[in-house]
């Protein structure tokens, strides 16, 4: 299965200049692999080439425990890809309800939008989630 994906984002493209041995460590959360690959805070706040985060990949895989530590050194839980996509809204796009839950606890904004006007709430809407469509207008998100 990891294969798959490393080849799967090879040819997509969809990581950039990810290493190999970050997205492996991320997707079967390698705690000391991950330690050794990513070696200072800075790293782990980096975008990448198509400006994706390894923020982004740990919620877009849907790896609450990858995520809480990229989170505890530093990941930024608002960064935008190049396409102004969250990592909020690939864990909802993906119905990662924990992953959800750990974004917003950690500040994420339900506020951002991506460049097509996309936001949390409209995918919320667009997956007919209302529990999510709930919390995320009790958050201040709102519809427009």
């Amino acid at each position: 299965m990891v294969k798959l994906f490393f080849l799967l984002c090879l040819t997509l493209n969809l990581w950039g200049a990810i290493s190999p041995d970050v997205v492996d460590a991320i997707v079967l959360f390698d705690q000391e692999k991950l330690v050794v690959s990513l070696t200072t805070q800075q790293e782990a706040q980096e975008a990448l080439p198509n400006g994706k985060t390894l923020v982004m990949l740990a919620s877009y895989k849907g790896n609450n425990e990858a995520l809480k530590y990229l989170l505890s050194l530093g990941g930024d839980v608002n960064a935008q890809d190049s396409e102004g996509r969250t990592a909020l809204m690939l864990a909802i796009w993906n119905d990662f309800k924990d992953i959800i839950h750990t974004l917003l606890e950690h500040g994420a904004s339900v506020h951002l939008k991506a460049y097509d006007g996309t936001t949390a709430l409209k995918l919320a809407k667009l997956k007919n989630d209302k529990k999510l469509m709930d919390d995320l207008t009790s958050r201040g998100a709102k519809e427009e």
